[in-house]
C-alpha cells in the first residue's frame, strides 16, 4: 500500500511520524510531501520527503489573520450555537489558507496524481490531504495533534444537519475546485476516520469514526544528556516555555488570561528548595530577567527525556507537551501560551486533577503544591493510566489497511486526469 503523508508544519509532523513508522515497518511505502522544512524533517525522522510549494515566511501565528484567529478562541464557544461556532471558523480560514496556500496545494495534489496512494495521512491544519485524498480516490485519515476543535465546530457551526453547509468544508471545497478537484458532498475537513493521540479527558468524538491511539513521543533527533541519570538531591522540576512573555488569552476570547511571565516563573522557583530544567530559546528571555542559581537553562531538550526524571513540569499548555507529561504521570502547572486553544487544554489537565492553572498571585503556592500534593500525583498517575491504555500505532495499521481497501472502488476526480511527468514545484527532498 502506498501512504502519503502531509504536515503544514515540522511540528505537526511529529504526531504523525510514528504512524508513519509503523506503516513502513509493516511493508508499506510511505512518502511525505509538504513544503520544504516538512521534507527536511520528514528526511531526518528515516522517512522520504517530497517538497511541494515554498517555505513559510514568517512565524504562523504572525500570518495575516492569526490575530482574528486568536481572538476567535476555538475552545471559547458551546454547544447550541451555530452561528457563533461558524463565525469562529470563519474567522480561522485565512491563517489555514496560509499554512496552505496554492503553491502547497497544488504540490501536495500534484505529487498524489503521480504517485497514486490508497492512503492518505493528514495533519488537521493540513489541508492539502483531503484535496489530494480526493483527487485520487485514496482513504483520507486526519492525525490529530490537539485537541480537535475542527470537528467540534463543524458539528455545532451545521447544528446537528449531517448535511447542512459550515464555512470551513465550503471553503476547502471551492478551493479544491479552484484546483480542478471535485470534493463532492460530505465533510472533507473531517476525514474518513480520525485518529486522536491524546488523553480522553481532551477527546472529541461526536459524529466521527474516531480511532484513539497510544501516543509515542518524537520532537525530532536528540541526545540523551548523561547528567539526567544521577539522582537529584532536590526535586527536579521542568520549566519549558514557548514563548518569553506568555501573552494573556485575547480579552475578545472572554478570558484576561494570567498575565504570568518567564521572569514570573524564574522569581517563583528561586524561593524554593529545586532543581530546575528549563528549556526554552534563550534569545527570547526578556532582558534583564534573573535566572537563579539552581536552573539549569537549555536551549532545546525534547520533553519526553528529562519528563521521567522530575516530579513536576511547568509549560506553556502545548498539547505536545501535556501528552507527554501525561505519559510520564507527573503533575501539571500549565500557563496560557500565544496560540488560541491552550485554555481548554489547561483546564481539562485541571479538571483531570493532574494540574493547576497558572494564578500569578498564588504562583510559589502553586508550585509547592505540584511538588507535595499527594492529590495531584493520584490524578497525574490516573491520566498517566488512561493516556497509556490506547493501542499502539502499530495496533492501528490493521484498520486503516481496512480502510485503504474499501476506498479501493473509489473514484478518482475525474476532471483532471493523470499527469505524465511532475510539475513543477513538486521536488524529492
Amino acid at each position: 500500500m502506498r501512504v502519503l503523508v502531509t504536515a503544514a508544519l515540522p511540528s505537526l509532523l511529529h504526531p504523525l511520524v510514528p504512524l508513519a513508522w509503523a506503516l513502513r515497518t509493516a511493508g508499506h511505502e510511505v512518502r511525505v510531501v509538504g513544503r520544504p522544512e516538512v521534507a527536511r524533517a520528514a528526511r531526518t525522522a528515516g522517512l522520504v520527503g517530497v517538497e511541494a510549494g515554498d517555505e513559510l515566511t514568517g512565524a504562523p501565528w504572525t500570518a495575516p489573520g492569526a490575530a482574528e484567529a486568536a481572538a476567535a478562541d476555538p475552545v471559547v464557544w458551546t454547544a447550541g450555537e451555530p452561528a457563533r461556532a461558524a463565525r469562529v471558523l470563519a474567522a480561522h480560514l485565512p491563517l489555514l489558507d496560509h499554512l496552505t496556500d496554492d503553491g502547497v496545494l497544488e504540490g501536495v495534489v500534484t505529487a498524489a496524481r503521480d504517485w497514486r496512494p490508497e492512503l492518505v495521512l493528514w495533519d488537521a491544519h493540513a489541508l492539502g490531504g483531503p484535496v489530494a485524498a480526493r483527487a485520487v480516490g485514496a482513504a483520507q485519515v486526519r492525525v490529530l495533534s490537539g485537541p480537535d476543535h475542527w470537528g467540534r465546530l463543524v458539528g455545532s457551526a451545521v447544528g446537528g444537519a449531517e448535511d447542512g453547509p459550515d464555512p470551513l468544508s465550503a471553503h476547502l471545497t471551492a478551493r479544491a475546485d479552484r484546483h480542478g478537484v471535485a470534493c463532492g458532498t460530505g465533510r472533507p475537513v473531517l476525514g474518513d476516520a480520525t485518529v486522536d493521540p491524546l488523553p480522553g479527558c481532551l477527546q472529541h468524538t461526536q459524529g466521527l469514526d474516531h480511532r484513539p491511539v497510544r501516543p509515542v513521543p518524537y520532537d525530532g533527533p536528540a541526545v540523551f544528556p548523561a547528567w539526567l541519570r544521577k539522582e537529584p538531591r532536590r526535586p527536579r522540576l521542568l520549566v519549558t516555555l514557548g514563548e518569553p512573555g506568555l501573552p494573556a488569552a485575547p480579552a475578545a476570547a472572554g478570558d484576561p488570561g494570567p498575565g504570568v511571565t518567564v521572569a514570573d516563573v524564574f522569581a517563583a522557583v528561586d524561593a524554593l528548595d529545586v532543581e530546575v530544567v528549563a528549556t526554552m530559546d534563550t534569545g527570547r528571555i526578556p532582558p534583564g530577567t534573573r535566572i537563579p542559581h539552581q536552573v539549569r537553562l537549555l536551549d532545546r531538550l525534547p520533553a519526553h527525556l528529562p519528563l521521567p526524571y522530575c516530579a513536576a513540569v511547568v509549560h506553556d499548555g502545548a498539547p505536545e507537551t501535556l501528552v507527554t507529561a501525561a505519559l510520564s504521570g507527573v503533575p501539571q502547572l500549565a500557563i496560557p501560551g500565544p496560540r488560541w486553544g491552550t485554555a481548554g487544554v489547561i483546564d481539562a489537565v485541571e479538571r483531570a486533577g493532574a494540574g493547576l492553572a497558572a494564578d500569578p498571585a498564588a504562583l510559589g503556592d502553586q508550585l509547592t503544591r505540584l511538588l507535595e500534593d499527594p492529590r495531584l500525583r493520584s490524578g497525574a498517575a490516573r491520566l498517566k493510566e488512561e493516556t497509556a491504555a490506547g493501542p499502539s500505532p502499530r495496533e492501528l495499521v490493521p484498520g486503516l489497511e481496512e480502510l485503504a481497501a474499501g476506498a479501493a472502488g473509489r473514484s478518482a476526480d475525474p476532471s483532471t486526469p493523470r499527469p505524465t511527468t511532475v510539475t513543477k514545484g513538486v521536488r524529492a527532498a
